[in-house]
């Protein structure tokens, strides 16, 4: 898959969000997205490489690492929310890169925001990834007021790309599986914007814990069983 995205994907082009979603799109509606989950159960060191680059998100889901480009140029990856997750929503951010999503089990709400007077007020903090280290940096950045400009629940077989400045959030309801196919380009900026409505305290090292090698073979063992449209539509 690797090979195909870096003859196939201009992680760095303007239209990179559009080429993402095609890709996408094609990846799913073909039926590779199994063979290309098996093959990482079945080869160990392939399987190690994912677990590595794998983690749970503070934003409430799994995120699982399948592929990635020269100097991380870009990622294919797979978000999953588990039915027995905690209760969660996410924090209102953007990003440091464009990208596109498929979903392909459940559904979620996507919502939109724009920064504007008179709106809710936010605390806004500076979010970011130092190379090679195994945690985030939140720094406090400023108070802003921002309002809901669009929303929209998307089901199987969504799909969607959005500029790295698109202030937005995912909620995602109910007690069951979801999980969407992302394709982000390359980094446009060394940070991005995470907005809170209560303070997040003064801890400004965000640490997470990749997963282990049995805990992502029982994930993708998990997923590869559950009523999703891995096998196209």
């Amino acid at each position: 898959m690797a090979g195909r995205l870096d003859s196939s994907f201009d992680a760095l082009a303007p239209d990179a969000g559009i080429q993402a979603r095609l890709l996408l799109r094609e990846i799913v509606s073909s039926g590779e997205l199994p063979a290309l989950l098996r093959s990482v159960l079945e080869d160990r060191s392939y399987l190690a490489r994912v677990a590595a680059a794998s983690y749970g998100h503070n934003n409430g889901f799994d995120k699982i690492v399948l592929a990635a480009g020269p100097d991380n140029r870009y990622k294919l990856r797979l978000h999953i929310w588990w039915p027995e997750r905690d209760p969660h929503s996410e924090h209102v951010h953007n990003h440091r890169w464009t990208f596109a999503s498929v979903v392909l089990a459940g559904e979620m709400e996507m919502e939109f925001f724009a920064l504007t007077s008179g709106g809710e007020p936010m605390q806004r903090y500076r979010y970011s990834h130092p190379p090679g280290e195994p945690h985030f940096v939140r720094d406090w950045k400023d108070s802003v007021e921002v309002r809901t400009v669009f929303a929209e629940t998307v089901g199987p077989g969504s799909s969607y790309w959005l500029g790295e400045s698109v202030l937005h959030r995912i909620v995602v309801h109910g007690r069951r599986l979801t999980a969407t196919l992302v394709l982000q380009g390359a980094g446009l900026s060394p940070d991005c914007d995470l907005l809170s409505s209560v303070p997040l305290g003064e801890l400004p090292m965000v640490k997470v814990r990749q997963f282990t090698v049995g805990e992502l073979s029982e994930k993708i063992s998990s997923l590869l069983v559950a009523p999703t449209a891995l096998k196209g539509w």
